[in-house]
Parts: structure tokens; C-alpha cells; sequence
């Protein structure tokens, strides 16, 4: 079993990379500079068929928004390869390092006025750059030890940078650009991630919670406890499928239950539905919704959607936060719409910190990772 931290070692063939567990940020989310081009990227390039496999050597998740990288290769692991030529006439090297106290991956591609550089330094800064000389464009992400991280991209003359405390900041601030230009280089090093799906699904539950509040599902959950005690076996099935599907969101309700109050068949269902929903400690839309649900600067960003309904629980939920009326119509046109937004993003944003991921809404795991 791994357990991760930045930079260390945990057994002698065990190594922990530097792209931190966890890092707080008293900032919430701006949105800087002018808009930029809506056009697709379509000749996105990458690592070879190899390398990227190579790449893969570390395992890469999110936990809290933040990329955590690991391995489980030896110490004193220090490998080149290249430069060599790809197939399409660019040359593309590859570094990875592996010792006792530091790690470091380095990949460069370039050639026929294109470059993609994907990079976890020692210091622990995680970033990847694209840049393409005609038709011009740049992608720059940067993931730096605690501090925000940003995505910039410029196009067609114009730029826009995204700065955040976690990728679900950068993604709920512009879906639309950061799932077309830097989810397929993310997903480069794990495939199977499906960020797009678990932003949507994220965006999707943060709804849900604006319409149904959290007292609301406490007395659910509580209805369903006591049916796991039913004499009735198919009745304390689908009390425990209902709860299961509730998925880890109900984590903290469940640990929270005084066990002096259940009886056998109660306490041996809970214990199994604790167990199943803690069993992989990352990003889940159920985990960072239970996080994020407070964060002001994701619900400024959401009210930019262009869906009313999802104006409106952005404009229930500011003003709940901030326990006052906004001056703020999501059925107001655009230009006026963005004209509140402004004013409103000036008014509180300086004045909060972005939520912490907490105890009660990450649901910590076990002293060592599963």
C-alpha cells in the first residue's frame, strides 16, 4: 500500500512525487484578460505511442482538485530516451528521474513549428505547454506547490487566463475551452479519467444540492437507516441500495450515526456501505460537490451558464452564502447579466477565502491510501 506525500520516500521501493496531497488556497476564482477565440484546436498534437505508454510508468489522480502523481518504481531510477524522431518528422525526449529525495519527469516534443512540453520539476510543479506557430496558439498550465494553479490560452491575438485552487475551479469557469484544450493532454497520462464527465456530473450535483438542502436529505438518510432494520429482507435491500446510491456524500451522515442506536443487522449495513464508498480516495462528483457547494467563486462562474434554471440556483445559492439579496437577474440579457456579475465579483470576491476541503465534506481516508 502507498501512502502519498511530496517528495518522499515511504519504503525503500516505494517513491511519492512532489504534486501535493492537498493545497489550500484563501483565494477564490478570477477570470482574467479578454475573451479569446471559440475555434477548435484540430491538430492537437502529442507524445508517441511510447512514450505517453512511458509516461504512464507514474500513476496520476486528483485529489481536492490538485494532480498527485506516484510511483512505485525503485530509487535511483534515472532513464532517457531520445531524442528520436516521431512519425511525423518531429523530435521528441523524454527524462525520468526517481530519487531518494526528488522526482522529476521532463518531455519535449518539437519540430514543424510545433512544441508540447509535459513536466513535474523537483520542486514539485506540475505544468504542460503547447505552442503552435501557424495558425498561432498557446496553452500554458501550471500547477505550482501551494499556490493556485492556472491555465493560460491565447489564439487569434487574444488571451484569457483561468486561475483557481483546483482543476474544478478552472473547469466550472469555462467547460467548454479548458475540456477541448487541456482535459486530452491531462487525459494523455491516464486515458480512463473521463474528466469532461465528472465536471459535468460535478456541475450536475452542485444543482441538485441548491434544491435539495442538506437537512432535507439528513431526514432521507434517516428514514433509510431505520429501514435497514426492517424485519422485511427486501425492504432492507432497498434501504441500502438507496443509501449506496446516494453515493459518498452520505459518507460523513454514516460515520456520524451513534452505533449504541443500531441493532446488529443496522450496524453490519452501515459498516458495509462505509467500507464500499471509502474503498478509492479521489475526486468524486459526490466529495468535491459536498466541498465546493460554499465556494462563491464556483457559483459566479455558474452563473454564467447559459441554461435560467441553473442562473437561478446560482443566484439562491450567492445570495444564501453571502446572507443577502444580490443585485443579480438571471433572466436579465446578456450584457446586463455579465455588467452584475462584475460588480458582483469586485464586491466579494476580495473579501473571501475559497472553502477548504474539510474532514466533514472530503471524507478522509484511512491512514494509508487503498
Amino acid at each position: 500500500m502507498t501512502k502519498f506525500a511530496p517528495l518522499e520516500l515511504a519504503k525503500p521501493r516505494t517513491c511519492r512525487l512532489g504534486l501535493p496531497l492537498i493545497v489550500f488556497v484563501a483565494a477564490g476564482l478570477f477570470l482574467i484578460a479578454a475573451s479569446t477565440s471559440s475555434a477548435q484546436q484540430d491538430d492537437r498534437i502529442g507524445p508517441s505511442r511510447i512514450n505517453a505508454a512511458r509516461l504512464r510508468w507514474f500513476q496520476y489522480k486528483l485529489v481536492a482538485g490538485r494532480i498527485l502523481a506516484t510511483s512505485a518504481y525503485p530509487e535511483g531510477m534515472n532513464i532517457s530516451f531520445g531524442p528520436s524522431t516521431t512519425d511525423t518528422k518531429r523530435r521528441e525526449h523524454l527524462q525520468l528521474l526517481i530519487l531518494e529525495d526528488r522526482a522529476s519527469i521532463r518531455y519535449e516534443l518539437a519540430g514543424d513549428g510545433e512544441q508540447l512540453s509535459i513536466q513535474l520539476a523537483e520542486s514539485g510543479e506540475f505544468s504542460i505547454r503547447r505552442m503552435r506557430r501557424e495558425p498561432p496558439f498557446m496553452l500554458s498550465f501550471t500547477q505550482p506547490p501551494d499556490k493556485p494553479m492556472s491555465l493560460v490560452l491565447q489564439q487569434d491575438g487574444k488571451s484569457q487566463e483561468f486561475v483557481g485552487p483546483s482543476f474544478w475551479h478552472l473547469y466550472l469557469a469555462a467547460p467548454e475551452r479548458v475540456g477541448r484544450e487541456l482535459v486530452p493532454y491531462l487525459e494523455t497520462l491516464r486515458p480512463a479519467w473521463q474528466l469532461v464527465a465528472a465536471g459535468e456530473q460535478l456541475e450536475r450535483n452542485l444543482i441538485q444540492r441548491v434544491h435539495q438542502p442538506a437537512a432535507l436529505r439528513g431526514e432521507q438518510w434517516r428514514t433509510l437507516v431505520q429501514r435497514l432494520g426492517s424485519t422485511n429482507f427486501a425492504e432492507r435491500e432497498s434501504a441500502q441500495r438507496d443509501l449506496a446510491a446516494s453515493g459518498q456524500v452520505v459518507l460523513p451522515f454514516l460515520e456520524d450515526l451513534d452505533r449504541a442506536q443500531l441493532d446488529a443487522e443496522q450496524a453490519a449495513r452501515i459498516e458495509k456501505l462505509i467500507t464500499n464508498l471509502r474503498v478509492n480516495y479521489e475526486d468524486t462528483a459526490d466529495r468535491v460537490a459536498n466541498w465546493l457547494i460554499g465556494d462563491v467563486a464556483i457559483w459566479l462562474s455558474l452563473a454564467e451558464r447559459p441554461d435560467p434554471a441553473t442562473r437561478e440556483a446560482a443566484r439562491r445559492q450567492l445570495s444564501a452564502l453571502i446572507d443577502q439579496d444580490i443585485d443579480f437577474d438571471p433572466a436579465a440579457n446578456e450584457a446586463t447579466r455579465e455588467d452584475q456579475l462584475a460588480k458582483l465579483r469586485r464586491r466579494i470576491l476580495p473579501t473571501l477565502a475559497s472553502p477548504r476541503p474539510t474532514a466533514e465534506s472530503l471524507v478522509p481516508p484511512p491512514a494509508l491510501e487503498r
